[in-house]
């Protein structure tokens, strides 16, 4: 697999599973979409489960069994983030406020990647994992994508439509 060092592996009974959190450029550009279609590819030949998770999911207790197939036992994860594409360039984000994250203060000055901003292969990946969240009952999870996708859109002063994908939300 050349010279290729996942973010995590780690061995769930007795499987191999290798761990890669995907950043919006998994999304956008088509070069790094293929070089991950032959690794996981590649790395799947050789016996390992691949796990790749979205730069815009927040692992919890229900994620954590969505992705790895196990529940934790007298374990709570719980991430103070709402999920998706909530962080921008604002000191303050409106949508924390009376949440855990109330107290959040972004320090990242940079710019929410949203679908539109996707390539063609980045949008199918999309659209598939909502279509996979949705068929494990999920649509909590898929709403809060919807909605933080939506609260961009208002950011950028866009039309919601230049901001949604062309997919089946329900």
């Amino acid at each position: 697999m050349g010279r290729k060092a996942w973010d995590h592996y780690i061995i769930i009974n007795g499987q191999k599973v290798l761990v890669e959190f995907d950043g919006s450029q998994h999304y956008k550009e088509v070069k790094q979409y293929l070089k991950d279609f032959r690794y996981t590819d590649a790395a799947e030949k050789l016996g390992y489960r691949v796990v790749r998770i979205p730069y815009f999911i927040q692992l919890d207790n229900e994620l954590i069994k969505y992705y790895f197939g196990f529940d934790l036992k007298n374990t709570i994860v719980e991430h103070t983030f709402l999920q998706s594409f909530r962080v921008n360039g604002k000191a303050e984000i409106p949508e924390f406020k009376n949440t855990l994250a109330s107290e959040f203060k972004n320090t990242m000055h940079y710019a929410s990647v949203l679908p539109t901003d996707y390539c063609v292969f980045g949008v199918q990946r999309f659209k598939k994992e909502i279509d996979d969240l949705l068929a494990a009952g999920l649509t909590s999870i898929v709403q809060d994508i919807k909605d933080s996708i939506i609260c961009r859109c208002k950011d950028y002063d866009w039309p919601t439509k230049y901001g949604l994908p062309d997919i089946d939300w329900k």
